[in-house]
């Protein structure tokens, strides 16, 4: 009988962890995609700033002022976007961390040795995708920097001189912001793509068989 106890609770102990483990798998994979999610806020964002840049510098008649508290609005909106995503890519990265560790954990107690090997290279595989993802988000994040610092410039001037001399004064400045943000964009869409192929494949739910029972 104590044998017997004895297994069933190392079932359960077992179960337990393996639930903890999809647990944490889970959260990782919900913060790729909202990183995703939030990049592609971010771009319609940046879209918008650059947007009321132009409505501000090709057409400066009218209201100046309040074309120029436009775009520090759109601007306001696209630092918060910004700001989030760090605090997303830093949860998603710790998280990530915690997530593999205990996988690789798990994998311990698996004696069949054939799937031992298929669920490793299996981890493998999902955490080198998100460690190249990562990198190439914090290389987008250094692209995107600079484009950000001009666009506060721009800002601090225009607050500075929101004359019609004061708009042209910053048109050679928007130039840049608009041909850098052309770029950025790009490439902040590609990576979007890329976190949310990710989140899908690191989800609890299967998305296809969901679809079908709808």
């Amino acid at each position: 009988m104590r044998r017997n106890h004895f297994g069933t609770a190392a079932l359960v102990a077992l179960g337990l962890f393996a639930c903890k483990s999809s647990d944490k798998g889970a959260a990782t994979g919900e913060s790729v995609t909202k990183a995703a999610d939030q990049i592609d806020q971010g771009i319609l964002e940046l879209d918008a700033t650059i947007a009321s840049l132009h409505t501000l510098v090709d057409q400066p008649t009218g209201d100046l002022t309040a074309h120029r508290k436009g775009f520090e609005k759109e601007l306001s909106k696209l630092e918060d976007t910004a700001e989030d995503l760090a605090k997303t890519a830093t949860a998603m990265k710790e998280r990530g961390q915690e997530y593999f560790a205990q996988w690789k954990e798990q994998l311990a107690t698996i004696q069949n040795e054939d799937l031992r090997e298929r669920s490793d290279e299996r981890r493998e595989e999902i955490e080198s995708k998100l460690n190249e993802l990562q990198t190439d988000y914090q290389e987008a994040k250094g692209a995107f920097e600079p484009l950000l610092a001009n666009l506060r410039d721009i800002r601090t001037a225009l607050k500075a001189d929101s004359t019609v001399g004061g708009v042209e004064a910053v048109a050679p400045a928007v130039k840049s912001a608009d041909k850098d943000a052309g770029k950025v964009s790009k490439e902040l869409r590609d990576l979007a793509e890329r976190f949310r192929e990710l989140g899908v494949n690191m989800s609890r739910v299967n998305a296809a068989k969901e679809a079908q029972e709808k």
